[in-house]
């Protein structure tokens, strides 16, 4: 189980770091949810948690690329991970989610990076979807990628192991970007 971390900007030292993450932004994000939203649009109806997994095989970073049918973001690339379904919990998630997406186990690790956005319901439902995510390293105990397990609305059509001299040169998800940044951060001592 992973240990709990407290968000930026609470009385106790946090494990993750949070886009956008000084305290006048802070406070600026909380009054414009009450004005109607973290974007200005209507509160959302519901909340969902979600996490990525950052998982190294040696220099190689694994990812996985949207099919073209993916209604937000076609062909880009972004890591295994997805969102909890209720019930679960985070280390059975995060296992999951990289196991269907990849066919590759892991052991779950720390979080290294929280964020998250609103959006419409995916399914088509009326009404809106806040998503908080958490990025967590996950080391690999198997690297043999399979896609047999995939689940059809997940619109993925290859997992690959990218070397982390390349990750910079594939399209990725752009809400991707600040979190690798932080994950090669990290590796590099910065």
């Amino acid at each position: 189980m992973v240990e709990p971390a407290e968000v930026p900007g609470s009385a106790e030292p946090a494990d993750v770091s949070s886009a956008g993450g000084d305290a006048a932004a802070e406070v600026a994000a909380g009054d414009a949810y009450e004005r109607g939203g973290v974007d200005g649009l209507s509160p959302p109806d519901r909340l969902e948690f979600v996490q990525k997994a950052f998982i190294l095989d040696d220099d190689r970073l694994l990812m996985v690329r949207k099919s073209a049918a993916d209604p937000r973001h076609p062909t880009l690339w972004e890591v295994p991970g997805g969102r909890m379904t209720l019930g679960e919990d985070a280390d059975t998630h995060v296992r999951r989610e990289v196991w269907e997406e990849t066919g590759v186990a892991v052991s779950p690790g720390r979080p290294f990076y929280l964020w998250e956005w609103t959006m419409s319901d995916p399914q088509g439902a009326p009404g809106r979807v806040q998503l908080v995510a958490v990025a967590r390293e996950c080391e690999a105990q198997s690297t043999e990628l399979s896609t047999d397990h995939q689940v059809p609305g997940d619109h993925l059509d290859e997992a690959r192991w990218v070397p982390l001299s390349a990750v910079d040169s594939y399209d990725l998800i752009p809400d991707l970007k600040p979190v690798l940044e932080q994950f090669l951060r990290s590796r590099s001592g910065v």
